[in-house]
């Protein structure tokens, strides 16, 4: 009996102080590696896997080409979203760059919320 409600308190405690992350996570160290106007789509791919969206930024008006210097470019943002939650706690860090239409990495955009109920 005392076995049982000790793997039950332990359960609970490991329940209310687990962890769940998910996504890609790019550290400082693999933006470190990407060097911008001249890492390629494929070289970005190989380091940090399929992105969680691929987006086409032709309808998107000047905002993307003229952070690459390409006038009036149909560039491809790729964003890499990582999640991380548990008990009382949630955040979420988005990291998207930008493709040339020739297939050079030219930008880094990204945002970071962290979220706590105490």
């Amino acid at each position: 009996m005392r076995a049982s409600i000790f793997f039950i308190a332990l359960a609970a405690m490991f329940g209310l102080t687990h962890c769940v992350s998910t996504g890609t996570k790019v550290t400082d160290e693999t933006i470190a590696k990407i060097k911008f106007g001249s890492t390629t789509k494929a070289e970005l791919l190989a380091l940090l896997g399929e992105p969680q969206s691929k987006m086409d930024t032709t309808n998107t008006g000047n905002y993307y080409s003229k952070a690459c210097g390409e006038k009036d470019a149909a560039l491809l943002a790729l964003t890499y979203t990582s999640t991380k939650s548990g008990i009382g706690s949630a955040s979420i860090e988005m990291v998207s760059f930008l493709i040339t239409p020739a297939g050079i990495v030219c930008h880094k955009s990204g945002i970071s919320n962290s979220q706590s109920a105490f």
